[in-house]
């Protein structure tokens, strides 16, 4: 094994394979395919980028994604989710079956699962969701609230729902 240190560009045209590699500084790749293959940072098809995603997974979890700072980064033993955007899922630890897509979105989550949150702040704040659908900012996202089972789709629709099988659609519905 052999190191390449330099100052400037580093110009490859090929296959480079290594069993790791730091880069300090931007990157950038351009043209043709980036495959990112492995268990990162442990488990089995998990996937993490961004500083803290995924910090506390084990090696029992699978098949999840997270992309962002903090994205997943609770999660410890849940499979199947998705978390896209800063500290999306963040508060997630045994969560299964979960999306989670904006800034904050399920940040609090705890003990949930099977639920969608898409949009800054949706599902904020709430915990033990499950079967839970929240589109739009702050949607079903009120310190304490337990929309369970719901569908609340709108500008923090949902805001003071508690209980399970709320239906609420519109501005500051529920």
């Amino acid at each position: 094994s052999q190191n390449i240190t330099g100052t400037g560009n580093i110009n490859n045209t090929g296959t480079v394979t290594t069993d790791g590699l730091t880069v300090a500084g931007n990157t950038d790749i351009s043209g043709g395919t980036v495959s990112i293959s492995g268990d990162f940072p442990t488990g089995t098809e998990n996937f993490g980028l961004g500083t803290g995603a995924f910090s506390n997974i084990t090696s029992t979890a699978s098949k999840n994604v997270a992309i962002g700072h903090d994205a997943g980064s609770s999660i410890t033993t849940g499979d199947n989710n998705t978390f896209l955007g800063h500290n999306a899922g963040s508060g997630a630890n045994d969560d299964s079956n979960a999306v989670a897509i904006g800034v904050n979105a399920a940040q609090s989550n705890t003990a949930s699962g099977y639920y969608v949150a898409i949009g800054s702040e949706a599902m904020g704040n709430t915990t033990n969701v499950f079967g839970t659908v929240a589109i739009g900012y702050g949607a079903g996202g009120a310190s304490g609230a337990n929309p369970g089972s719901g569908v609340l789709i709108g500008h923090q629709a949902g805001q003071n729902a508690s209980g399970a099988y709320n239906t609420c659609v519109g501005f500051r519905s529920g």
